[in-house]
């Protein structure tokens, strides 16, 4: 499994000064945390209070519905950013669960944290500003996907845009994420088989 570091990963997105850095890391007080395989980041009722940096493994984005089936709305791997931003933004208890699907390392940063960040170093507001963009563009994206692509079409977008999904996701929860069921995803992947 990868490992990427945070700091460097920010310096791809914005430059800063060997002091600023310092600054920021007094500022921000970044908490490393190991999530267990199925261990949650963050449980539906609860209140999301912090963003957390995937430095390695897998998080997992679902709901469940009455019959406790996951509804698997995204996947997310090291070098992603994980947060449920409508809880963050509005303080009100979290509809969705994010879990590790595999022993997943994270930086975690509390939101107390991040404000003070953002009032002290306005670049750091835009690159928050600009991975919000990349997410709301990445869910418009997927919206169109549904509902324009057929699930053929939707596999085999997936297949050539993250193919890591397929080494490191059970089925059943890219069955979820296509929108598809178990079943028609085992005829998809039979059927390119065949190609």
């Amino acid at each position: 499994m990868p490992q990427i570091d945070f700091f460097d990963s920010i310096r791809r997105e914005l430059s800063f000064s060997d002091e600023e850095e310092n600054m920021m890391k007094t500022l921000v007080k970044p908490q490393s945390r190991v999530l267990g395989k199925n261990e949650f980041f963050l449980q539906a009722g609860k209140y999301c209070t912090s963003v957390a940096f995937i430095t390695s493994g897998t998080l997992l984005y679902f709901r469940e519905n009455d019959n406790a089936d996951k509804q698997v709305y995204d996947v997310l791997f090291e070098g992603a950013w994980a947060t449920y931003i409508h809880g963050l933004v509005t303080r009100t208890p979290s509809d969705m669960n994010i879990q590790a699907l595999e022993e997943t390392h994270i930086i975690e940063i509390q939101q107390e944290s991040l404000e003070i960040l953002f009032e002290q170093f306005p670049k750091a507001e835009r690159l928050s500003r600009r991975l919000t963009e990349a997410s709301f563009i990445q869910i418009a994206q997927r919206a169109a996907d549904l509902q324009f692509l057929s699930a053929e079409e939707r596999y085999a977008k997936m297949m050539r845009d993250e193919p890591r999904l397929f080494e490191r996701v059970p089925q059943y929860y890219l069955a979820s994420l296509l929108g598809i069921a178990p079943q028609s995803l085992s005829r998809i992947r039979k059927d390119f088989g065949r190609i």
